[in-house]
């Protein structure tokens, strides 16, 4: 398992019990969508069963309301994590948070459960469990999970924060987008800012200063820069809410999840082809076409809780081999 490898070349540190209890893991991200290119990350996610005791507290000998409470496993993740020229990041869900999370069609859950088979690289008789059953999970939450995540992203797509650190970027004469925002820095401070950006006044100087910390904070804007520069919008943000829009259209329709049947359609946004009117225009028509067929769509309104949670509890049994008779539904 990948996650092992990782743990035993010392690259993460989780928590003790999580790698041998991971029940699932995918490749996730633009591998995922159909859009990858040798310059992607690669996302992992996946699901782990923590022991039964955070999960089942009362039998370690916890009274809910009474004294310090044990605090239930939400997730792992880790970001930037390099292996072989590739960095990596990992978000690993507990079951429970899961299950909670896929009460409301909470896109960055229901996705893994629909990778291509390829993409599987670990997988257990108890993520089988989930995964069989992934059709019964999509409801019409999805209208207000997915619809308001791509709202959200439409807010995000013109960054004013980075279109002016194109603009002084510009009046400096720094055209280099491919060089990091730490090796900016590096050769920026220690020779003096005045030396290096003799266009600026002193104000600018400061504010080129305070926006360069800020992309180093990010994990670097290096690799969109470019196309902020180019375009005048951030094309990520532009990504995702063409692909939250058609994953929604799609559910609503067929009550089925192919992630990477948009895969040239998200191909020209993430390469920036589409102006940013057209991206406007797209979430206005597409948001009215979504409402039409959500009117006419059959899918269930709400979740099925109660069969969630047998699923959820027979889940536990299967890994735990057992959850005694007190703790059945």
């Amino acid at each position: 398992m990948i996650l092992r490898e990782f743990e035993d070349r010392k690259l993460v540190q989780p928590p003790a019990w999580l790698t041998g209890n991971t029940i699932y893991l995918v490749r996730m991200g633009s591998m995922a969508f159909g859009v990858a290119n040798d310059r992607s990350d690669i996302d992992i996610q996946g699901i782990a069963v923590p022991p039964i005791e955070m999960v089942f507290p009362t039998i370690a000998g916890e009274i809910p309301g009474f004294g310090a409470q044990r605090q239930p496993f939400m997730q792992w993740t880790r970001h930037h994590v390099p292996l072989n020229d590739a960095s990596h990041d990992f978000t690993i869900w507990g079951i429970v948070r899961f299950f909670d999370l896929l009460l409301t069609c909470n896109a960055n859950i229901i996705e893994p459960l629909f990778v291509n088979p390829n993409l599987v690289m670990y997988e257990t008789p108890v993520s089988k469990m989930i995964t069989n059953e992934r059709r019964s999970f999509i409801t019409m939450q999805i209208w207000r999970s997915f619809f308001g995540n791509a709202n959200a992203n439409l807010s995000r797509i013109v960054n004013k924060r980075m279109s002016r650190f194109v603009a002084l970027c510009r009046l400096a004469g720094i055209e280099n987008w491919t060089m990091t925002t730490a090796e900016t820095m590096k050769h920026m401070l220690p020779g003096g800012t005045n030396a290096l950006l003799p266009n600026l006044g002193s104000n600018e100087v400061g504010e080129f200063i305070g926006l360069l910390r800020e992309a180093d904070r990010d994990g670097g804007w290096n690799k969109r820069l470019p196309q902020v520069a180019k375009n005048g919008y951030d094309v990520r943000y532009a990504y995702h809410l063409v692909r939250l829009l058609l994953e929604c259209e799609q559910m609503l329709r067929t009550g089925d999840l192919d992630l990477e049947s948009n895969a040239d359609t998200l191909h020209e946004v993430r390469a920036g082809e589409w102006p940013l009117q057209r991206v406007h225009d797209f979430f206005r028509t597409k948001s009215a076409e979504i409402e039409d067929i959500k009117a006419r769509s059959t899918i269930p309104e709400i979740p099925d809780e109660a069969r969630m949670r047998r699923l959820l509890m027979a889940c536990l049994e299967e890994h735990y081999g057992g959850i005694g008779p007190m703790l059945r539904v």
